[in-house]
């Protein structure tokens, strides 16, 4: 075929055609197109003479397309250095006509590239039907290569985009990367099967981000026609119903209902060893009581992360009940789950909840063998981690009464001072009444320790200048309640928790928080409010003038038999603080 048939063959193509070939820089890389030929069609479209576009470069003379420049030059350089073709739709912006761009390499480095006109096919859809104008739902029509030929403006609403931003384009423009594949099958789908298809995909927004669309879709003829919703917010609901349903809502790990449908699938040969660990959360009790339960879901959080970030990403970890986890560590031996478990006290080490350090009680059991059974290596693990929460209990009651005062102390220094005289005249007023030497230190320890319950009282009340409201003084009155739960549940400081809850009692029963009276109120409480009161009337505070030692011993006096027990008060003012009756 002679050069001069081949371009009167081109020159009568009712499409446009360009013959470029590709340029490249001193290090071989591609960088721009020269035009080799064009047609009259060419013309027609870019509006311009052949003669300014021969022998110039593709950037020399721009041409106004709504898709980007950039990803232009990438697609067809492509197909120029490594053949195959590609189908690309673009609008040209001056005659807002639009086109379906065809290339393919005839050899290494050029391309031919053409050029037909969609304009018309796009625009025969009136828009005198009142229906696919007004619909609330996303209307299209399109081909079955996926180019829309025409959407209702439901779009804008909907997608963020008008309706020309649309047509002329296809779907795999809008779709998400990961829902393509899928889509190509809906689309053969559609072309062999002429009933209505429906399925969801990720269609990006205008504004960048995806949205769930529901579709309905089916072939007509050589179009498309499809109906879809946005059903982003029902998906994401489903989603989060389907996630709290296997997820523990505090700390996102997995939940018992989940680990238990799990089980099944880790329980086979190929995971032996199979190694289960139970971890139990120590304090969380002590933490709730002393601070409160906001405090206490923030150290088992505390625990979750511990534990999560120390594992392994094929391990599973769940929480197994209020401050309980379970780990299966598969084709783990019991030696290289107690590593994971160091790691884990590790990672607690500087975690902490108002000065109350993470720490997590751990056992664990091995499946070795197939014969043996999953339960009852679990039971293995729960025995192991409660004998070792028992050594762990008792041990560190007493360390983190200490904290929990140091705590309150830091805070208010005039609390510890008060503590440290109320002790030491719990002590005088015990010795004088004969007690053994092992009550004598208890009402001591107790005098100490009887506001340790005021570290779960907000700072601003317990720092009030004014008199306290109603609400505040219910608010105040807990802090009895507190301090015997934070004490009294170590069974050797059990008599103490018990004086730290009556120190508010009075005699005549108008106290709290029980109102017992007389002899029922423990005989260390009544001397516990003895000291308290006296020492409290006597001390400089931002909320009272102090009194003096006389006028409080006067106030003791009078308040015998109401507030006092009358013999202790007695034996208090004359015994222990020295003053006769005049």
């Amino acid at each position: 075929m002679t050069v001069h048939f081949y371009k009167s063959i081109i020159e009568q193509f009712p499409i446009g055609f360009v013959h470029m070939v590709l340029l490249f820089d001193d290090q071989g890389n591609p960088v721009d197109f020269e035009y080799l030929e064009v047609n009259r069609k060419i013309e027609e479209m870019f509006l311009l003479k052949r003669e300014q576009l021969l022998g110039k470069k593709v950037r020399q003379i721009p041409i106004s397309m709504d898709i980007d420049e950039k990803e232009l030059f990438v697609r067809i350089s492509h197909v120029a250095m490594n053949g195959g073709s590609e189908i690309i739709d673009l609008r040209l912006i001056k005659t807002e006509k639009h086109y379906t761009l065809s290339a393919y390499s005839p050899q290494l480095n050029q391309v031919f590239l053409f050029f037909t006109d969609i304009t018309e096919s796009i625009s025969t859809f009136s828009d005198s039907d009142i229906f696919f104008r007004i619909s609330p739902d996303l209307l299209s029509i399109s081909r079955t290569d996926g180019l829309y030929l025409k959407v209702n403006p439901a779009w804008t609403r909907i997608m963020g985009y008008e309706p020309e931003e649309v047509e002329g384009k296809t779907s795999w423009q809008f779709l998400h990367p990961d829902d393509q594949l899928n889509n190509r099958t809906i689309s053969k789908q559609l072309e062999s099967n002429h009933q209505v298809i429906s399925f969801i995909n990720r269609y990006r927004h205008k504004d960048g981000s995806y949205r769930y669309i529901e579709w309905d879709s089916q072939l007509y003829g050589d179009k498309i026609y499809s109906v879809a919703r946005d059903i982003t917010e029902r998906n994401e609901k489903e989603e989060r119903i389907a996630y709290l349903s296997f997820h523990d809502v505090l700390t996102g790990l997995y939940n018992r209902r989940f680990l238990e449908e799990e089980v099944k699938r880790l329980d086979v040969p190929r995971n032996l060893p199979l190694t289960i660990v139970m971890g139990d959360v120590n304090r969380l009790k002590l933490v709730n009581d002393a601070f409160g339960r906001e405090k206490g879901d923030e150290l088992i959080v505390k625990a979750a992360e511990s534990i999560k970030n120390s594992c392994r990403p094929d391990d599973l970890v769940a929480r197994w009940g209020g401050d309980e986890f379970l780990i299966f560590l598969p084709k783990t031996s019991g030696e290289d789950a107690q590593k994971i478990i160091e790691r884990i006290h590790s990672a607690c080490m500087d975690k902490s909840v108002n000065s109350i350090s993470v720490s997590i009680a751990f056992g664990t059991a091995t499946k070795a063998f197939l014969n043996e059974t999953i339960s009852e290596t679990m039971r293995l693990a729960e025995d192991a981690m409660y004998k070792s929460k028992a050594k762990e209990s008792e041990r560190s009651r007493k360390d983190i009464i200490d904290v929990i005062a140091g705590t309150l102390y830091s805070k208010f220094p005039y609390e510890e001072q008060h503590a440290k005289r109320v002790s030491f005249l719990c002590q005088e007023l015990a010795k004088v009444l004969g007690l053994s030497t092992e009550d004598i230190q208890k009402i001591a320890l107790a005098g100490l320790l009887h506001d340790i319950g005021k570290i779960a009282i907000a700072p601003e009340i317990l720092k009030k200048k004014t008199a306290l409201s109603e609400e505040e003084w219910k608010v105040m009155r807990t802090h009895t309640q507190i301090g015997a739960k934070v004490v009294g549940s170590s069974d050797d400081l059990s008599e103490i928790g018990t004086a730290i809850l009556h120190h508010h009692e009075r005699f005549d029963g108008t106290g709290y928080p029980e109102g017992i009276s007389w002899e029922n109120i423990p005989i260390a409480s009544r001397i516990i409010t003895l000291a308290d009161s006296y020492d409290t009337m006597i001390s400089q505070s931002i909320y009272k003038t102090h009194k003096t030692r006389a006028e409080a011993i006067t106030d003791i006096r009078q308040n015998k038999g109401t507030q006092f027990d009358p013999q202790l008060a007695e034996l208090f003012i004359t015994e222990v603080l020295g003053q006769k009756k005049s």
